[in-house]
């Protein structure tokens, strides 16, 4: 016969599953409020795109999205940190690749275009919002794009170590390499109506960066 568990050691174990569906419950609300927000707002505009609104679509009240966020920026800001904390998983997963950096390259350019093709709507909404220069020091200061140049330096100094590319400030280089790819993705999402597939702009950008622009008979 089992005898059963003592009440003293089921007690933390309700808690621990009692504060896990808290936290899931919590985090699903937050996520509802964060699509909620980016979907008001590319329909209806930025002056028409209230917190009323915002809380109308995630079937909540006005003062329970108030707990959360203290306004539609936040909402935005939280939705994108959220993004690209996904990226940065997406993209950790390249880095962790120890082959070539011909073939690692053009992967984690892949992965970013194929990610940003699919939450346009949410890149438009947030520069929308924000405004350019803002948007563009939220990006500096987030610490992803920080853990991103960090990882991008360690890709080339693996490189550099194996005879792969010339010695260079591989600081510097991260920095061109990320704003590079930046400028393609900002072509991708505003200008171009039907953008090339991820793999062809993901070539195109790393065949220059390893060969250059030079001809053979130009560099002869």
């Amino acid at each position: 016969m089992v005898s059963a568990a003592p009440e003293s050691s089921t007690k933390p174990r309700r808690a621990a599953v009692a504060a896990e569906r808290q936290r899931l419950l919590e985090d699903f609300r937050i996520e509802s409020i964060q699509r909620a927000a980016v979907e008001v707002i590319s329909r209806k505009g930025i002056a028409g795109a209230t917190m009323q609104e915002i809380a109308d679509a995630a079937g909540i009240s006005k003062g329970t999205l108030y707990l959360y966020f203290k306004d539609r920026e936040a909402v935005v800001e939280s939705a994108v940190d959220r993004a690209l904390g996904r990226l940065m998983a997406a993209l950790e997963e390249v880095f962790a690749d120890d082959a070539p950096l011909a073939t690692v390259l053009p992967a984690l350019l892949e992965r970013h275009f194929a990610f940003f093709d699919g939450h346009q709507v949410l890149f438009r909404v947030y520069r929308a919002l924000l405004g350019e220069v803002a948007a563009e020091n939220y990006r500096r200061c987030n610490a992803h794009y920080h853990r991103y140049l960090a990882q991008l330096r360690a890709l080339f100094e693996r490189a550099i170590a194996r005879g792969e590319i010339e010695a260079v400030d591989t600081d510097r280089l991260a920095t061109f390499f990320s704003d590079g790819t930046r400028g393609m993705i900002l072509r991708r999402i505003l200008l171009d109506e039907a953008p090339p597939e991820p793999a062809s702009d993901a070539a195109l950008i790393a065949n220059l960066l390893l060969r250059g622009l030079l001809t053979g008979r130009s560099r002869s």
